[in-house]
């Protein structure tokens, strides 16, 4: 499996009480990096496995140079491969796939429109698949297909998002707990509990940049002091078991 890599800005001040900061949430697309590694159309599918992960830092050339001391904490939500987000996937594929029958937009002169899935109404790729959410009676323009949150209608201008974990589980909800016939009370709750479809996993990695300050003694002027070296570490994470992210998209 090739490594693939991506690049996302950050920037924190020298206010250390603000260093610690969110840099806001991202989305990864594994289907987008290989197939600009292939050269080739590399479709979401299912899964993806994933061996490893790295995190690094690399200061900007154009901005103050190196920091004192950096460090980041990289966290990757993705939805794991079960049972479940399987058959949610490809029941969501059907009807997409029918709605492109009806306008006749589906076949060998469509060459690169694919089911691709966004991860959420706020990280979505400009490739991220339509679909009319209720159907031919749909008045409204279609809307974004995407694996987590709330589904919403489009409204106006604003653009909608259908959610293939509020999809299954509103369609295929958990039946009620096994029950007692003769007492008519509840024996035990389903383990999974309320709802069937897959619960976010996570993958984290660290990595930090850090450069000695030295002093300088011959000529003692305020402010004269300067970085004489610098390190740069973040380790890859081997995974003891590979990870099947659904659609190959991350949160980061």
């Amino acid at each position: 499996m090739p490594a693939v890599t991506k690049t996302f800005d950050i920037s924190i001040g020298n206010d250390p009480a603000q260093n610690a900061i969110d840099q806001g949430d991202r989305a990864l697309y594994l289907d987008m990096l290989l197939s600009e590694y292939y050269g080739k159309m590399v479709r979401q599918g299912n899964s993806f496995k994933v061996t490893g992960i790295q995190a690094s830092l690399q200061p900007d050339p154009e901005g103050s140079g190196i920091d004192v001391g950096m460090s980041v904490q990289c966290k990757l939500n993705y939805i794991p491969v079960t049972k479940h987000a399987r058959f949610a996937w490809n029941k969501v594929y059907q009807a997409w796939r029918r709605q492109k029958n009806l306008a006749t937009a589906v076949g060998g002169q469509v060459r690169y429109d694919d089911l691709e899935f966004g991860w959420d109404k706020n990280e979505y790729e400009s490739r991220t698949s339509t679909i009319f959410g209720t159907g031919l009676a749909d008045d409204q323009l279609p809307e974004k297909l995407v694996l987590t949150g709330a589904s919403i209608q489009t409204a106006g201008v604003n653009v909608g998002q259908y959610s293939l974990e509020d999809y299954y589980n509103s369609a295929y909800e958990t039946p009620e707990a096994s029950r007692d016939p003769f007492t008519n009370t509840d024996i035990k709750e389903p383990k999974w509990g309320a709802t069937p479809f897959p619960e976010q996993q996570y993958l984290s990695c660290s990595a930090t940049s850090s450069a000695n300050i030295h002093s300088d003694a011959i000529v003692p002027v305020p402010g004269a002091d300067r970085l004489s070296g610098a390190i740069t570490m973040g380790e890859v994470q081997t995974l003891s078991e590979p990870a099947n992210v659904l659609c190959g998209v991350f949160e980061v």
